[in-house]
């Protein structure tokens, strides 16, 4: 076999494990998201991945991703409704009261940033 044919085969081969890939993926609704990350943000994910066992970069994203919304959802569930218009955060009253003492926008919105 020529080493033309040989690259001929191995592109082939790398197509079609390509296009399996993209069927799973396609048959599973993963799809690809990317994100900007600074060098010391890029730094810091190496750290954590090696940290937890050595996770791949999608491993690692999409378990962070999951704990934050688990994080998340606790917190929804301990929620008080606001003492003025009596609407559950992320339901408000579009800042119209906010700045009042008893608007949940005035004093817990900012315990719930990230």
């Amino acid at each position: 076999m020529s080493q033309e044919q040989a690259i001929s085969q191995a592109t082939l081969r790398k197509r079609r494990q390509r296009q399996s890939e993209a069927e799973k993926y396609a048959a599973m609704d993963i799809k690809t998201v990317s994100v900007q990350l600074s060098s010391n943000e890029r730094k810091q994910l190496e750290e954590v991945r090696h940290f937890h066992g050595g996770y791949d970069v999608n491993e690692c994203v999409a378990t962070l991703i999951r704990r934050a919304y688990q994080t998340m959802q606790e917190t929804k569930a301990n929620i008080e409704p606001c003492q003025f218009c009596g609407e559950i955060w992320p339901n408000t009253c579009d800042k119209k009261f906010k700045g009042r003492g008893e608007c949940f926008l005035t004093h817990k919105k900012r315990e719930l940033a990230l």
